[in-house]
């Protein structure tokens, strides 16, 4: 089963959250594409915001088995087969996305890190209260949801806090410990580079 890339804003209007449907109903060997992309538009066009629309359809799809050059019929339902095993991946691909841009913009100091992460989190919140909100979603798939929202709070709160925690290594330094502990005490004291304890500055000289 081809799965889309998940992201909290699929969730926050019935018009996203009916794309995803629409992906899953899809992949039926049953049906006919033109057919389900029909019955989205009238479903969009007929149903009510907080009216719910086929929970948690089934669907039949087919799996190659090479060991055996057969293919296996399986069914899958879209809540707990489509839904809930990608929702779940949603937080950590959401903060690499997050450390993949802060890497590509070169962005490190820490004015600039916390801008992305501020605007990232209050861009969450209009989701989550969009969400909160939805009447056209399961309340264990809101729940899931939830869960992520909270694991990617605490991912980003913890970036901020301890941003490098890659570094294990002390760096090889001809200066005393007592210069290098000033340089980095400068560095800090002009926000180069984010919040690092002592106990990090430790690890590295």
């Amino acid at each position: 089963m081809i799965i889309p890339t998940f992201k909290f804003s699929d969730f926050n209007s019935q018009e996203n959250f009916l794309a995803l449907k629409e992906h899953f109903l899809a992949q039926d060997y049953r049906r006919d594409p033109q057919a389900i992309l029909n019955w989205v538009n009238k479903k969009v066009s007929e149903t009510k915001a907080d009216e719910k629309i086929e929970d948690n359809p089934k669907i039949i799809i087919h799996i190659n088995d090479y060991s055996t050059d057969s293919k296996i019929i399986m069914e899958k339902e879209f809540i707990g087969d489509f839904l809930k095993p990608n929702i779940i991946q949603i937080a950590n691909r959401a903060y690499s996305e997050f450390k993949s841009e802060l890497i590509n913009k070169g962005i490190y100091d820490v004015k600039s890190v916390d801008g992305l992460a501020r605007h990232l989190l209050n861009k969450l919140n209009n989701d989550t209260d969009l969400i909160e909100k939805a009447e056209y979603l399961d309340k264990e798939v809101k729940h899931t949801i939830f869960e992520e929202v909270d694991k990617f709070n605490l991912l980003i709160e913890n970036h901020l806090e301890y941003p490098y925690p890659e570094i294990k290594n002390k760096i090889p330094m001809n200066w005393s410990r007592t210069d290098v502990i000033y340089f980095f005490h400068l560095l800090r004291k002009n926000e180069v580079f984010g919040k690092i304890r002592e106990s990090d500055l430790g690890r590295i000289i």
